[in-house]
């Protein structure tokens, strides 16, 4: 828990739709550029704060600074801020001032900085005027010009991740924004994210804990943290009806919902630690839902604990992909507590592979008290319509924390 990866989040609703985390429902949003970012970066930087508020301006962010950033004392803070400036008819200069002051508070307080570019609005946007899409041209020309000529800050050029190259005029490209035009979707939440993290992921040094021993499974050492028996996939078995195949030792690959064929295989992972568990397939209809889930630790969960949920997922071969999410549920005393990470927005998602990134969930702390009938954790895709994907877990960890 070096102080070093740990990072709190300033700035609008398009970081506050990042996370939903409020119990029973610990949710990370799959159209928040915050929770992809987290994804690709296998949670190297341990989350202190989301200091996100929906329609604040730069001053706003200012006024908050103190209380909901420096008194985190994290390693890192993404800033992006300047949307609900430009809106409100602000100058490039007033902007870009309070940028600098937050920039430059920041590195005083011995806290790097990852600053966002501003996103355009779209043609569709209420509040869409040509002029405002300049403000943040010049705003952004400003935010690359300081991080160049100071050396203070990591850019992330979250503009450029989702605007169309072509356009003569800033437009963004199709899906990347949602109906109303002002915040990312899905998809366009997964381009920022992964330009984030391309940014700084060379100055992380450190991304912490992953499962990387078959002797690290409670049925060998009941007193660690793991509460997993077979997290790395070892072993075989038979598939049952209507899925197809073969399972990992104890995995359970299955519809959810729907009638989608599956496929279910074992293969050997590329980065030596155990096997994935691989379901291939192919969906018939909206709402095909497909799962491999891990089986039941119901009776090694007890009131009082702090769980985490870890895993490497990699879907490939997307066609009418809608959402891909993992998720951690535990019910005690008739209440069910659910962590889940990417949760379904509704809103496009990219469909270009995905390749083992990390999915973790947020920790879901128990009542102290209370009787546990259920507990387990899986990864969930669900389609648009007729499609199809290759969907790999592998890696899985639940760990009392």
């Amino acid at each position: 828990n070096d102080a070093r990866n740990s990072i709190a989040y300033l700035g609008d609703s398009n970081t506050s739709n990042s996370f939903s985390l409020v119990s029973p429902n610990l949710l990370t949003q799959d159209d928040g550029w915050a929770a992809w970012f987290e994804v690709f970066g296998g949670h190297a930087l341990r989350r202190l704060n989301v200091a996100g508020t929906s329609g604040h301006t730069t001053a706003q962010m200012l006024a908050r600074f103190e209380a909901d950033v420096i008194a985190y004392r994290p390693g890192w803070c993404a800033v992006m801020g300047g949307t609900n400036d430009a809106s409100n008819g602000l100058s490039v200069a007033e902007i870009t001032a309070n940028l600098q002051t937050i920039y430059e508070r920041l590195n005083a307080a011995g806290i790097r900085v990852i600053a966002l570019t501003v996103l355009p609005f779209g043609s569709s946007f209420a509040g869409f005027t040509a002029a405002k899409n300049l403000v943040i041209q010049n705003v952004n020309r400003w935010i690359k010009d300081y991080a160049t000529r100071t050396g203070r800050i990591i850019l992330c050029d979250a503009y450029n991740a989702i605007i169309d190259p072509a356009a003569t005029t800033p437009t963004v490209v199709a899906g990347n924004l949602k109906v109303d035009d002002l915040h990312t979707s899905a998809q366009g939440a997964r381009r920022v994210g992964a330009a984030a993290w391309a940014a700084m992921s060379s100055q992380i040094a450190d991304r912490g804990y992953h499962v990387a021993s078959q002797a690290d499974r409670f049925d060998y050492n009941a007193s660690s943290p793991q509460l997993q028996s077979n997290p790395l996939m070892v072993g075989t078995e038979a598939a049952t009806a209507p899925v197809t195949g073969t399972e990992a030792t104890g995995m359970i690959v299955e519809r959810s919902g729907g009638g989608a064929t599956i496929v279910a295989s074992v293969a050997a992972r590329a980065d030596g630690f155990g096997n994935d568990q691989i379901a291939t397939i192919s969906a018939t209809i909206l709402n095909d839902v497909v799962q491999i889930r891990c089986p039941s630790i119901t009776s090694r969960v007890v009131a009082g604990q702090t769980l985490r949920g870890e895993m490497y997922v990699s879907c490939t071969g997307m066609t009418n992909v809608r959402s891909l999410y993992g998720e951690l549920q535990v019910t005690i005393d008739g209440i069910t507590y659910t962590a889940r990470t990417l949760t379904e927005s509704m809103t496009t998602m990219g469909n270009t592979d995905i390749t083992d990134m990390v999915v973790r969930l947020p920790d879901v702390a128990l009542p102290a008290t209370g009787t546990v009938t259920f507990a387990t954790m899986l990864m969930r895709v669900e389609f648009g319509g007729v499609g199809g994907c290759v969907l790999r877990v592998g890696r899985t960890s639940t760990l009392v924390v």
